[in-house]
């Protein structure tokens, strides 16, 4: 893995990187200045890092939502137990990152 994170840091077109559990490695946030630029990236780029044998990838059509705060009010208060998740329950949410522009999931 570590040829790997060494490319995409070579990669000015990838602005996140993110190692993940489940069916893929990582997801990468890739931005291009069109659908060209961005299949030149994957198809020239990404697909011939050594080890790389499959990849998914999602194209942003709209921006719903995006935000860099922090809801660290929300943390604070579980600190506080004041928002605590019913009993019986470990308080974890299934978490849908939502459509970025140019992800691509790695595995």
């Amino acid at each position: 893995m570590a040829r790997f994170e060494k490319e995409i840091a070579l990669l000015d077109e990838v602005t996140h990187c993110y190692a993940l559990t489940g069916s893929y490695d990582f997801v990468l946030q890739v931005y291009g200045k069109d659908l060209d630029s961005l299949s030149n990236v994957v198809l020239k780029r990404l697909l011939r890092i050594p080890n790389v044998r499959d990849l998914q990838s999602s194209v942003v059509l709209e921006t719903v939502k995006r935000s860099t705060r922090l809801p660290l009010g929300a943390f604070a208060r579980v600190r506080r137990g004041l928002n605590r998740p019913p009993s019986g329950t470990s308080g974890s949410r299934p978490c849908d990152a939502g459509r970025r522009t140019g992800r691509h999931e790695i595995a």
